[in-house]
């Protein structure tokens, strides 16, 4: 062996890499260990949210089985059969959640139960609604319903007592729902949610009596709303969300029913769009926090209030066989009127919704002049100029005044002109009187021309400090 060819020589590892490979390896087992750390927690998630899935399928199912049960044939049973047994199918519901809170001590079961039993109250009235009208119509006839919404008593007696005896079994089932969703108001939501059902009682169905007993009972409803629900704390969970929403399926009912199941007219549609109107525009601010979505919420209200009015100046001009020279006020003083009052509820302080109605108002005045000439369009016009022009002055706002004054002259230069051909068999004497007219009014000028100049200059300096 040549004595200069170098021998391999096995170099032991260091302690160093030793200490390197069992951290890796160390590290490799805490991975491992996270892993099955996170599947286990990931499978106990999904174990938990399992019930919660189970109870909104079972739910679901449940209302399914509400409507299958509501709209199955009946050959062989009468209509007050069909209702018993729905009401039957309820109070079971309402036993169930009494079993899964007493018994399972699982609210949330009993929650589910309760609530279902609670929506279905709106449907028992609904029916108790058709069988008291298949006995006392009023204001209007029966029309052709189809199979599900077919509900006929033999008799008054029995309807009568029908209803009755659904009304007292109902109120503890609605006592029972919301002393489990929201306790602390329990007496008062009963109440309140039992005197809303009762306006499905009303045997009527005829749209104008519809339309206006549906607003005043949304009226009613955000009223009670803001009054009540909206300041208690128990209500602001998921439970007290859905007995807020409940308290307006009835008037959905009575809207839905009509648009449904008859014909409805100009002042039904006027009553839902001023609903819908009110509705945006209450409850756009409570529910939409940022000021600047909850403005655009209360003025895209206006879109709704308008239509409001343009069908409730069609009602009104339909109902009575007036002329069409009549549409024009009769459709834009009142939506004048509205915006008006809109604006001072309004979250931005309402300049913009003034500046509308004043541009409704004296423009539709204007327009009446210009389209039905003649002594009460100039006189509507000029009242409304000067309302909207005084206003527009005293409020300091641009919009108004700029409407107004525009309006005014407008009204004033055709009342000259309408004068003029009134006296139109003097020509000499109108002309005289113009011209004594013209020269008074320049001598008057030159006479005050320095304090009308510096009145107009006050003027421009103050009106350019106004909102617009």
């Amino acid at each position: 062996m040549d004595p200069h060819t170098p021998v391999p020589i096995d170099v032991p590892i260091g302690p160093d890499s030793r200490i390197s490979e069992i951290d890796e390896a160390l590290a490799e087992d805490d991975a491992q260990r996270a892993e099955r750390r996170a599947a286990r927690t990931a499978g106990q998630e999904r174990l938990n949210d399992l019930p919660r899935l189970l109870r909104w399928i079972g739910g679901a199912v449940l209302v399914v089985a509400a409507f299958t049960f509501m709209l199955q044939g009946w050959e062989s049973a009468d209509d007050l059969a069909r209702y018993y047994h729905f009401l039957a199918f309820t109070g079971v519901l309402t036993a169930a959640g009494f079993f899964c809170g007493l018994r399972i001590r699982d609210e949330k079961g009993a929650r589910t139960f309760v609530g279902l039993a609670a929506g279905a109250v709106p449907i028992h009235f609904t029916v108790l609604g058709a069988l008291l009208y298949s006995q006392f119509p009023w204001l209007s006839g029966f029309t052709h319903y189809p199979a599900y919404a077919h509900f006929t008593a033999p008799h008054p007696a029995a309807a009568l007592a029908t209803a009755a005896i659904g009304v007292i079994a109902l109120v503890p089932v609605c006592w029972m729902a919301f002393l489990t969703l929201a306790r602390p108001e329990a007496r008062r939501l009963t109440v309140a949610y039992m005197l809303a059902n009762l306006t499905l009682l009303v045997p009527t169905r005829h749209p104008d009596v519809i339309g206006l007993l549906a607003f005043a009972l949304l009226i009613g409803c955000l009223f009670f709303d803001r009054r009540y629900l909206l300041p208690a704390q128990g209500l602001r969970t998921l439970e007290g969300r859905f007995v807020r929403l409940l308290m307006g399926v009835p008037f959905a009912v009575l809207i839905g029913r009509t648009l449904n199941l008859y014909e409805p007219s100009s002042f039904f549609y006027a009553a839902w769009l001023a609903s819908m109107a009110v509705t945006l525009f209450v409850l756009g601010p409570v529910i939409i926090k940022k000021k600047g979505e909850a403005v655009l919420a209360q003025h895209l209200a206006l879109v709704p209030a308008g239509l409001a009015c343009v069908a409730l100046g069609d009602s009104v001009v339909g109902a009575f066989n007036l002329h069409e020279s009549a549409i024009l006020p009769l459709v834009c003083l009142p939506m004048a009127g509205t915006f008006a009052a809109m604006s001072l509820r309004s979250a931005d302080g309402g300049a913009r919704m003034r500046n509308l109605a004043a541009l409704v108002a004296a423009g539709g005045m204007t327009a009446q002049l210009v389209f039905f000439p003649g002594v009460l369009s100039s006189v509507a016009c000029l009242a409304t100029a000067i309302v909207a022009t005084a206003y527009g002055y005293a409020a300091e706002q641009k919009g108004v005044l700029v409407s107004g004054a525009a309006a005014l002259v407008f009204g004033l230069l055709y009342h000259l002109r309408y004068a003029a051909e009134l006296y139109a068999l003097s020509p000499w004497a109108a002309l005289a009187a113009l011209g004594i007219v013209t020269v008074v009014s320049a001598s008057l000028l030159e006479r005050h021309r320095g304090a009308l100049t510096a009145h107009v200059l006050e003027l421009r300096s103050r009106i350019g400090g106004w909102s617009h």
